[in-house]
């Protein structure tokens, strides 16, 4: 999965994602992306937005201090 193309897709979500919903829209997306198997390697990357890499860590189950 080419991960720019996560990180494109919820960068044009965002904005219309009310602050306060983010992190619950973020893990629902790490969610669907990991049942059809496009999370992969989400946990590993580091440009990438706080509340997706949250998400990706919470589902991975990584101590964002492993990270």
């Amino acid at each position: 999965m080419n991960e720019s193309f996560v990180i494109d897709l919820w960068s044009a979500i965002k904005p219309y994602i009310p602050k306060k919903d983010r992190g619950v829209a973020a893990d629902v997306l790490i969610n669907v992306l990991d049942e059809y198997g496009y999370a992969d390697g989400l946990d590993q990357l580091t440009d990438i937005d706080k509340d997706l890499l949250t998400a990706a860590l919470i589902h991975f189950g990584i101590d964002e201090e492993e990270q």
